[in-house]
């Protein structure tokens, strides 16, 4: 199978620019290691990394305060529940299941 693209080929760099992130992987694998060491998202990180992931709904997350992040996200990585960290996750504001588990993905320890 040989697919073909649907236009010209020198366009590709024009489509590509569209969807330029803010916030590129590297930021968020760079964060790694501070957030599973403070064991919570500040709401910076979590604007950041929902930018990253879903652009449209990201401005949600500015809606949750600083404490409500902290405690929701702690809670989230220390608990074994599966099911409680990813529905934990979905009541912060902006916040949905993609969102939830590229948070969990990159962040809990998997305790």
């Amino acid at each position: 199978m040989n697919p073909k693209l649907k236009f010209d080929e020198s366009s590709i760099n024009l489509y590509a620019d569209r969807y330029n992130d803010q916030v590129n992987d590297n930021y968020i694998i760079a964060r790694r290691s501070d957030i599973q060491m403070r064991g919570y998202l500040t709401k910076d990180d979590l604007f950041k990394i929902a930018n990253w992931k879903s652009p449209r709904s990201s401005g949600h997350v500015q809606k949750n305060t600083d404490d409500y992040i902290a405690e929701i996200t702690k809670f989230a990585f220390s608990t074994k529940c599966e099911r409680a960290k990813i529905q934990t996750l979905t009541n912060l504001d902006g916040v949905s299941w993609p969102t939830a588990s590229v948070i969990l993905h990159m962040f809990d320890k998997g305790k």
